[in-house]
C-alpha cells in the first residue's frame, strides 16, 4: 500500500564551476555510504539535507568550495529536480524543475524559483515542497510556520547534535513549542483536522448569526405584531377605517361652516405638535448618522494604516533575518579590513553587544499589539455600521411621516374654504391609512419570510451541534491515536534495544521506552543518560522506530524518508555498530522497497552488507574523499 507523503532521492549532484565533484544515484529502500573516517560521508549527508531545503551555514572547507547542489527526487512518485546555490548564509532560494535531472540541465526556461521565506506575493520553497508532498500547511501555537528546515530535524540524524537530544540541534531560538509541533505534525498527532472543523464551526456560527440578525431586523420592523393572524386583523381594520373615512368625506358636504372651523383649529394644533416631535427625531438621526459615518471612515483609514504597519513589521523582520547572516570583510566607510570574530552575541561590523532573543521578542510584542488594535478597530467599525443600519431603517419613515403631516398642516392652515380644508383633511387621513395598509401588506410579506428564515436557522443550529459533537469525538480519537502511535513506536524501539546484544543492562529487557519532543529527551525505564555509545544506540533506535512506524501509518506525515549519519559514534565498537546495521536492514525487509528510503553512513560496515546491493558509490579508503576535486 502506497501512502502519501513519500520522498525518494534518485540522484545527488554537487557542482564546482561546470564540473561534477559528486554525482551519485540512490535507490528506493536501503542505501549505505561507507568509508573510513575523514573521507567526507557527513559532508555528503549535509549537502543532501541542504539540497532538500535545510538552512545550513557551518560549511566545511570542502563544502564551501562548491557552488551548488542538484537533487532529483520523487515526491509521491512524481519526478522533480531541485537546485540550490551554496552560500555563507545557507538561506538560498530553491529552483524547482518538473522532470529528471538530465532534462533539467538542457532546459533553461521551465525552472521556477522559490525564496527561503514566504511573502504576501510569493510562496516559499517550503510551501511548494509541502504542496508537492500533499502536506498541509501548519503553524505552531505561536503562529510560526513549520518549514522543511524544521521537519528535517526529525528526518535527518546528523553527527553534530549530542546523542542526548532527540531532534537535531537548532542554534538559535529553539523552543519547546516548536519541537513539539514538529513531532506531532510528522506523526499526525496534532489537531489540524480538528482545527478545520473549528473553522467550519466558526463559519456556521456566522451563518447562524446572520440568520438571527435578519430575523431580528424583521421583528424590529414588524414590532410587537409579527404573527400573521394579528397582521391580517390589522389589515382588515385599516380597510374598515378607510371605508369609514370615505363615509365621513360624504358627510362633510352636508356639514355647516361653524362645526368645521372649530374642528380644524384643534387638528392644526395637534399636527403642529406632532411635526415638532418628528422634526426633533429627524435632526437627531441625521446628526448621529453623520457622526457614525465619519467614525467608520476614520477607523477604516486607521485600520488600513495598522495593516500596513503589520506588513512592514513582517518585512522588517525578514530583512533583519537576512542581514543577520551578512559578513563584512571591509568597512563600508574607510575600506579597512575588519577583524574576524565568532561571537554571535556581537555585531559582525561594529562589535556592539546585540541580543537576538530580545529583538525576537520585541517583534512578537509589536506584532501582538498591532493585531490587538486591528481586532478592536474591526469591532468598532462593525458596531458603527450596525448603528448606521438602524438609523437608515428609521430615518426614511420619520421623514415620510413628517412630510405627510406638513402637507396636511399646510392644507388645513392655508385653506380659505373651511369645507374644502375639511375635505382635504379627510383625504389626507384616507391617504395615510392607505400608506399604512401598504406597510401592513409589506409586513405580511416579511412575516411569510420568517418561517423560511427560522427553518434555515434551525438547520444551521443542527449543523453547529453536529460539528461540536464531531470536534469532541475527534479530540477523543486524537488522544487515543496518540497513545496507539507512541505504543507502536515504543514496541519497535524495544526490538532494536533488545537486539543490541546486551552491551547495556537496561536494554536487555526494557519495560518503558519513552520520548518527549518538547523536552528534547529520551528515556529507557525512566533513565535518560547511559554511556556515550549506548546513548547513540538509544537515540538511533527511537528515531528509526519513528521512521519504521510511519511507513505503514496512513495518517503519518513523516515522508517515509530517513537519513542516519551517526550509526557509530562516541567510541562505538565495530561489532556493536555492525549489529545495528544488520538490525536496520533486517527491519527494512519487512516493508516494500518502493514505499520508503533510508540512507545511512558507516565507517565500520558489516562485511556481508559491503557485498550487497545496498551500497552506494565506492568504499572510500584513506586518502579518498566523497567530493572529488581532482578533475578540476
Amino acid at each position: 500500500m502506497f501512502y502519501s507523503p513519500t520522498l525518494i532521492v534518485n540522484r545527488l549532484v554537487v557542482m564546482k564551476g561546470h564540473a561534477f565533484v559528486y554525482d551519485q544515484d540512490f535507490y528506493a529502500g536501503v542505501n549505505i555510504i561507507r568509508g573510513v573516517n575523514g573521507t567526507g560521508k557527513s559532508t555528503i549527508m549535509d549537502l543532501l539535507s541542504y539540497a532538500l531545503g535545510t538552512e545550513f551555514k557551518d560549511w566545511t572547507r570542502e563544502q564551501a568550495c562548491c557552488d551548488c547542489t542538484f537533487v532529483e527526487v520523487l515526491f509521491n512518485k512524481q519526478q522533480f529536480t531541485l537546485k540550490r546555490q551554496i552560500s555563507p548564509s545557507g538561506k538560498e532560494p530553491m529552483d524547482i524543475f518538473e522532470g529528471n535531472m538530465d532534462d533539467s540541465f538542457n532546459d533553461l526556461i521551465n525552472w521556477y524559483r522559490y525564496p527561503n521565506t514566504r511573502s504576501a506575493n510569493k510562496e516559499s520553497y517550503s510551501q511548494k515542497v509541502f504542496e508537492l508532498l500533499c502536506l498541509p500547511q501548519h503553524k505552531t501555537d505561536e503562529s510560526q510556520n513549520l518549514t522543511i528546515h524544521q521537519i528535517m530535524r526529525l528526518i535527518y540524524v546528523d553527527q553534530v547534535t549530542q546523542p542526548t537530544q532527540l531532534l537535531n540541534a537548532e542554534p538559535l531560538f529553539d523552543k519547546s513549542i516548536t519541537r513539539k509541533a514538529i513531532g506531532e505534525y510528522l506523526l499526525g498527532l496534532d489537531d489540524l483536522a480538528i482545527h478545520s472543523l473549528r473553522q467550519k464551526l466558526l463559519k456556521e456560527k456566522k451563518v447562524f448569526e446572520v440568520l438571527s440578525g435578519e430575523l431580528k431586523a424583521i421583528y424590529n420592523l414588524l414590532g410587537a405584531t409579527h404573527e400573521l393572524p394579528l397582521l391580517e386583523a390589522e389589515k382588515q381594520n385599516l380597510i374598515s377605517n378607510i371605508a369609514e373615512l370615505e363615509e365621513r368625506k360624504d358627510k362633510i358636504f352636508n356639514s355647516n361652516f361653524e362645526q368645521l372651523n372649530s374642528s380644524i383649529k384643534e387638528t392644526c394644533l395637534e399636527l403642529r405638535k406632532n411635526m415638532e416631535d418628528l422634526s426633533a427625531k429627524v435632526n437627531k438621526n441625521e446628526t448621529d448618522l453623520s457622526i457614525w459615518t465619519s467614525e467608520v471612515e476614520e477607523t477604516t483609514f486607521f485600520l488600513e494604516s495598522l495593516n500596513n504597519r503589520l506588513l512592514a513589521l513582517d518585512e522588517s523582520q525578514t530583512v533583519n533575518d537576512e542581514l543577520e547572516s551578512m559578513s563584512f570583510k571591509f568597512c563600508p566607510l574607510c575600506l579597512c579590513k575588519i577583524s574576524e570574530h565568532k561571537d554571535l552575541q556581537k555585531c559582525s561590523l561594529c562589535k556592539s553587544d546585540i541580543s537576538q532573543e530580545k529583538r525576537f521578542y520585541s517583534y512578537i510584542q509589536m506584532t501582538n499589539e498591532l493585531k490587538f488594535q486591528i481586532s478592536e478597530s474591526i469591532k468598532l467599525i462593525e458596531d458603527f455600521k450596525k448603528k448606521i443600519s438602524l438609523v437608515n431603517l428609521s430615518l426614511p419613515r420619520y421623514k415620510e411621516n413628517l412630510a405627510l403631516l406638513a402637507e396636511k398642516y399646510r392644507k388645513l392652515s392655508q385653506g380659505a374654504d373651511m369645507k374644502e380644508s375639511a375635505l382635504s383633511e379627510v383625504a389626507t387621513a384616507i391617504g395615510f391609512s392607505q400608506c399604512n395598509l401598504l406597510r401592513i401588506k409589506e409586513k405580511i410579506d416579511l412575516a411569510n419570510q420568517v418561517n423560511t428564515l427560522e427553518d434555515s436557522k434551525t438547520v444551521s443550529a443542527k449543523k453547529i451541534e453536529s460539528l461540536e459533537r464531531q470536534i469532541i469525538s475527534d479530540e477523543d480519537k486524537r488522544v487515543q491515536r496518540q497513545e496507539d502511535v507512541y505504543n507502536a513506536i515504543e514496541a519497535i524501539a524495544k526490538e532494536f534495544l533488545i537486539g543490541d546484544g546486551g552491551y547495556e543492562e537496561s536494554f536487555k529487557k526494557p519495560e518503558v521506552v519513552a520520548f518527549d519532543f518538547g523536552k528534547d529527551k529520551m528515556f529507557v525505564n525512566g533513565i535518560s543518560k547511559f554511556s556515550a555509545s549506548s546513548m547513540v544506540v538509544m537515540k538511533n533506535a527511537i528515531r528509526a522506530a519513528i521512521f519504521f512506524h510511519a511507513i505503514l501509518d496512513k495518517e503519518s506525515r513523516f515522508p517515509r524518508f530517513f537519513i542516519i549519519d551517526n550509526i557509530e559514534d562516541k567510541g562505538m565498537a565495530p561489532d556493536r555498530s555492525q549489529n545495528f546495521q544488520r538490525l536496520l536492514v533486517k527491519k527494512c525487509k519487512e516493508y516494500d522497497d518502493d514505499f520508503y528510503q533510508i540512507i545511512f553512513t558507516t565507517s565500520m560496515i558489516d562485511p556481508e552488507l559491503d557485498k550487497s546491493d545496498y551500497v552506494v558509490g565506492p568504499h572510500y579508503k584513506k586518502g579518498m574523499h566523497t567530493l572529488n576535486f581532482g578533475k578540476l
